[in-house]
């Protein structure tokens, strides 16, 4: 059937988009016959997807966030928020590690441009899968999330395994598999929540520094650059060496790297410039000072 005949299609039954009949095929797909008693939908405006769950599920506990407004829906909670401050709507919370159904039917704003357009969407899917993972039942609950798959792509699994073997290294990978799991629903409150309460203490202390300066300098790392491949065997130490470059990150806060000359062994050194937020123009103009200063001619030892 053509998409516009799936448009038509959904208004005459009274549905708020032609989206419902994928929801539909999956379900049915997955477990015609289950029940759901609490079901989580992200990104949910125009309410398509609620409004299929309600009508099949009438007793089922629905909530539904969106930034953007949303008509209201018999038996479904909306929240107009950002799904990324899910932890902060005092609605939900009672309710992490209890949805049976995690759906998302969400999407950026397309700008046209193919591979601006791509990380957006996949930084929404992203954002989707962690938040399930947080919310989600331990057992026997499920996620549907709508993508647009690209053309180079077979299927979904065809996508993930290209995405995640050809995409990223195996540093990056084993970074993401440990992310993953600590926002996963059993550890969630045993690392992650902690997390978050240190990371608004970094915030804090950033803010009260940037109330006496204007640029903060740090080494890039601990010691000078290491050959490629050398500390690939000891993760740890391979973490130990972010540790200047992690707190402005986990603030949000811009920073940049620039060269700072050669260690004894001929290796490069760095150094960290940090800024406050929406002061990359500062930002910019410190670290130019500080080459033109420095005025570094020196090669490092390029032999690995």
């Amino acid at each position: 059937m053509h998409a516009d005949n799936w448009a038509i299609k959904a208004k005459r039954m009274g549905y708020r988009s032609r989206a419902v009949f994928k929801l539909e095929e999956i379900l049915d797909k997955l477990h015609s016959d289950k029940s759901y008693k609490n079901v989580l939908d992200l990104g949910s405006a125009p309410g398509g997807w609620s409004q299929y769950i309600s009508l099949i599920h009438p007793k089922t506990k629905i909530f539904a966030i969106d930034l953007l407004d949303m008509d209201p829906i018999t038996g479904v909670t909306f929240i107009k928020d950002d799904i990324g401050n899910i932890d902060d709507i005092n609605i939900i919370n009672p309710f992490k590690g209890k949805f049976d159904l995690v759906i998302s039917d969400i999407a950026p704003n397309l700008t046209g441009i193919k591979a601006v357009d791509e990380e957006n969407i996949f930084e929404l899917n992203l954002l989707s899968v962690n938040v399930a993972n947080q919310y989600l039942r331990n057992f026997n609950a499920t996620i549907v999330i709508k993508t647009f798959q690209n053309s180079n792509f077979k299927n979904l699994d065809d996508m993930y395994c290209k995405t995640r073997g050809e995409g990223f290294g195996k540093e990056v990978k084993r970074r993401l598999l440990i992310g993953t799991y600590v926002l996963s629903s059993g550890y969630y409150d045993a690392y992650y929540i902690h997390a978050q309460k240190v990371r608004k203490k970094i915030i804090e202390d950033f803010k009260k520094s940037f109330e006496e300066v204007d640029l903060i300098l740090t080494p890039t790392a601990p010691s000078d650059a290491f050959k490629i491949g050398d500390k690939t065997d000891d993760p740890i130490a391979m973490y130990l060496n972010d540790i200047f470059t992690v707190p402005s990150s986990l603030a949000g806060l811009p920073a940049i790297s620039i060269p700072a000359g050669l260690s004894e062994n001929g290796s490069p050194l760095g150094l960290q410039l940090i800024a406050n937020i929406f002061k990359e123009d500062l930002l910019l103009q410190g670290a130019f000072s500080i080459e033109q200063a420095l005025n570094i001619k020196l090669n490092p030892d390029m032999i690995l």
